[in-house]
């Protein structure tokens, strides 16, 4: 949680484009799906409306995740540069002789590995908006589709975690 409040206190903009990216990104998924699904089912001429709308938004969602991607290295970058400042200027602002009780691996640790493991934990972040999005898309279409098939899908996941 404190990761997520330094984020947010550091770069709240950037935090929050990249998430709406990402959630559009998996929006735009499962309206994918719904529109392949029409497809499948076409009756009459609808043909090319389809198609149009197939292409709009792979279209779209080809762009958007560029984008996302993008401002997600971008902003990864520049969390972990302040990150490892932040680390540097705790470590300089220590006493000594605290540091030579701490002992030189576990400096060397929390400047190598800490910042490595935080640094997967930004970049996890506009993925599980993307997939939160993705199940959220596709649970309201199957909703849509047959509301007795999503709850015995719920009751499935259930059964299984």
């Amino acid at each position: 949680m404190e990761l997520f409040v330094f984020l947010l206190r550091s770069s709240r903009r950037m935090l929050i484009g990249i998430v709406l990216a990402s959630v559009l990104s998996g929006a735009l998924g499962a309206a994918l799906i719904a529109v392949i699904n029409r497809a499948l089912n076409i009756k009459g001429d609808w043909y090319w409306g389809v198609l149009a709308a197939f292409v709009a938004i792979t279209l779209a969602k080809i762009v958007i995740q560029f984008v996302s991607q993008i401002a997600l290295v971008h902003f990864a970058q520049d969390t972990i540069l302040r990150l490892s400042r932040t680390l540097c200027d705790k470590i300089l602002g220590t006493p000594y002789e605290k540091i030579e009780t701490m002992g030189s691996p576990r400096l060397l640790a929390a400047l190598t590995e800490d910042v490595a493991v935080l640094s997967a934990a930004v970049q996890a972040i506009p993925a599980l908006a993307t997939n939160f999005a993705v199940i959220v898309g596709c649970s309201l279409y199957l909703i849509w589709l047959s509301w007795q098939v999503f709850l015995l899908s719920v009751v499935m996941v259930l059964i299984g975690v």
